[in-house]
């Protein structure tokens, strides 16, 4: 009769994973640079939940924000099987942060004629942040006639944000530029 021969399971399999947190850029996101230390015969399986895995590491876009509307963390853990050692085990986040969007109204300025000093066509001075052909449209509401508006901040602007432009995913700033009307130098007076 013949006995056995029993190779037992190696304990010294590692498994390592590296935190991702970027801001928004419309692509999608997963933990990095997970590397087992044996790769050879080694299966890695993915878990947000600890309990149901997949073979498939889950991956996020968009900015996700918890009841207190701060930004979430997702938690992603790892299991490397291989059948020579026991399971290796880690985990490592996803963070997809706000990202910063600028936006500025001109300071626009004409001499007084009676005649209202509006927005009009004028592009925005500051426009930057928006990702690929994400952005907003802008309806202008600030107006002057009369002579002042240095300081102000009166170009007003509201913002709508375009189909497919998800408000969650960016940290908007708005400001103002002035309208600014200059006093004519037309007036004469005479007198006999």
């Amino acid at each position: 009769t013949y006995g056995d021969l029993v190779v037992n399971k190696s304990g010294t399999m590692t498994v390592s994973a590296e935190n991702y947190s970027e801001a928004y850029d419309g692509e999608a996101h997963g933990i990095q640079n997970v590397t087992p230390s044996v790769e050879t015969g080694t299966t890695l399986y993915y878990s947000t939940d600890n309990e149901t895995w997949s073979e498939t590491a889950p991956t996020w876009t968009n900015v996700e924000v918890d009841s207190e509307e701060a930004v979430a963390s997702h938690t992603v853990y790892v299991k490397a099987v291989n059948s020579n050692y026991e399971d290796a085990t880690t985990s490592a986040t996803v963070t997809i942060t706000k990202k910063a969007v600028t936006l500025e109204s001109a300071t626009l300025t004409k001499t007084y004629d009676g005649e209202a000093l509006e927005n009009g066509t004028t592009a925005l001075k500051t426009e930057t942040g928006w990702v690929g052909a994400e952005g907003a449209t802008y309806n202008f509401t600030g107006s002057r006639t009369n002579v002042g508006g240095t300081g102000l901040a009166e170009n007003v602007f509201t913002y709508e944000l375009k189909e497919g432009t998800l408000a969650v995913n960016y940290e908007i700033s708005a400001t103002y530029g002035d309208l600014v009307v200059n006093k004519s130098g037309t007036m004469t007076v005479s007198a006999e």
